[in-house]
Formats: C-alpha cells, sequence, structure tokens
C-alpha cells in the first residue's frame, strides 16, 4: 500500500511503475488505483457507502479487505495499492468519533495479510512540489474541486493553489496515516520522492528487493 503527503506526490505513478516491472519479471501483478474502487464488483459494498454518504461501516471494510486478501493469495499475487486502508477510513465520521476503530481495522487488515509482507511505500517530498505536480498533471478542474474543499474546511481566501497547499499543510493526513499504520503494527518505509519517477521506482525497489 502507499501513503504520502499530497496528491501528486506520485502514488500512482510509483505503483504503475511496479506493476510493470514485476510483470515483466513474470510475476501476477494486481495493480488497484483509487479510482478502481468504484468499478470492482468485489467492492461494491464500499462503493456504495461512499456514494450515498451513508459510508462504509468497520464491518462491510473488513469483509472486503478479507475477500480480496484471500483472492491474492489464492492467486499467487502481489497486490499494489496506491492508497492504505488508513487513508481510506482515517476521515469516516465513525473513524473520527473513535480513532481506536481505525486503528483495530488497519490491524486486523495487517493480520489478513500476514506471511505476504504487508508493507506501506511512504512517499516525502515539500507538500508545494507534491501540489504543483498535481496541478501539471490533474489541470484547472482539480484546483477548483480542492481549493473548494479547502475553502469549505476554513482556509482563508487566497490564490487556489496556496489555499490547497494550506489545507493540507493544516491536515497533515500523511502523518495521521502513517502513525495508525505504525501504531497498528504495519512495516514502512519512507521513499524520498522529490526526485524522478525512475529514480522512486529504483528506491522502491531496494526496499522491496524486486
Amino acid at each position: 500500500m502507499a501513503t504520502g503527503v499530497s496528491p501528486g506526490v506520485g502514488k500512482s505513478t510509483l505503483m504503475t511503475s511496479l506493476a510493470r516491472t514485476l510483470r515483466e519479471s513474470g510475476a501476477i501483478v494486481d495493480l488497484f488505483t483509487e479510482e478502481q474502487l468504484f468499478t470492482r464488483p468485489d467492492y461494491a459494498r464500499m462503493a456504495a457507502g461512499f456514494r450515498s454518504r451513508s459510508f462504509p461501516t468497520y464491518e462491510i471494510f473488513l469483509t472486503t479487505y478479507a475477500a480480496h486478501i484471500s483472492q491474492l493469495r489464492t492467486a499467487g499475487s502481489w497486490g499494489l495499492f496506491d492508497w492504505n486502508c488508513a487513508g481510506m477510513a482515517g476521515d469516516l465520521p465513525w473513524a473520527r468519533e473513535n480513532p481506536a476503530a481505525v486503528v483495530d481495522l488497519v490491524r486486523a487488515v495487517r493480520e489478513l495479510a500476514q506471511g505476504m509482507a504487508p508493507i506501506v511505500l511512504c512517499l516525502d517530498a515539500p507538500i508545494e512540489l507534491a501540489v504543483r505536480r498535481a496541478v501539471a498533471e490533474r489541470g484547472r478542474d482539480w484546483v477548483t474541486k480542492y481549493a473548494k474543499i479547502a475553502a469549505d474546511n476554513g482556509v482563508g481566501q487566497a490564490e487556489p493553489i496556496d489555499m490547497i497547499i494550506r489545507y493540507l499543510r493544516a491536515e497533515d493526513q500523511a502523518r495521521v496515516d502513517l502513525e495508525t499504520l505504525e501504531s497498528a503494527g504495519w512495516e514502512t518505509a519512507k521513499l524520498d520522492a522529490t526526485g524522478s519517477a525512475a529514480d522512486v521506482l529504483s528506491r522502491a525497489r531496494a526496499v522491496l528487493h524486486v
């Protein structure tokens, strides 16, 4: 799984490159991007919860992850996620009311993957750099969307990109996710994401010994 300081830090790029590298070596790989949460049949209950704004419960998360991990085991497959189980649940209403439940969920997911060398790759770079990468890759619609989120969360009026940077810095979601994952016993590895995509891939391969 992956986490990072901000959209644009390179999680999707890294996981796509890792999937290609592993497949070229003959491995079976299941690459799961965050967008696929709404298209995979086995994640339909989770997707329905997000769409309806009723949000997936602890039980829906856990049973969905359990089925997916079982499929990975059966296929002898790598599972690569450009997101992580702490970040996916951590900002939901029930999780904010009871942070300990998120730690329990994340610990349970790690235990489900016991023996599969579960690890979280943590991409680190200045937030300003990651946001400007996101702007270059995703365009003005992305800026408009995230600037509105920033405004809705109390960030004062400024240039949209500055609002996004201030919001992400205040939220500090990557730190929260990392603390949750580590407290639940996940192995984590920090990767410097300031360099090229090839540099980040090389660092990840060294961590994963592939």
